[in-house]
């Protein structure tokens, strides 16, 4: 089960996407601090991950979404088989 840190990182995650394909600095700078608030290394390397594909360009690419589901599987506690409904479409 993962810690209510990375369940937060991906909340917020979800409602930057939502709101816009492009994430905003501000978006970026408040995933950056619920980063810092994960203490699970796993969970921690896959919000460093996320951060890492969005960090410069602010939005995905199409090599990068495989990889940012595999992410958000781990900060929500999907290891295997599909991500719940609201995370899917990131």
């Amino acid at each position: 089960m993962p810690e209510i840190a990375s369940r937060e990182f991906a909340r917020i995650f979800q409602a930057a996407l939502a709101k816009s394909v492009r994430l905003s600095q501000a978006d970026v700078s408040t995933l950056q601090g619920a980063r810092a608030r994960i203490r699970n290394e796993t969970e921690r390397a896959a919000a460093d991950g996320l951060l890492a594909m969005v960090k410069h360009d602010r939005e995905f690419d199409a090599f990068e979404v495989a990889p940012a589901k595999k992410a958000l599987g781990v900060l929500v506690g999907v290891s295997t088989g599909r991500l719940p409904a609201d995370l899917a479409g990131c």
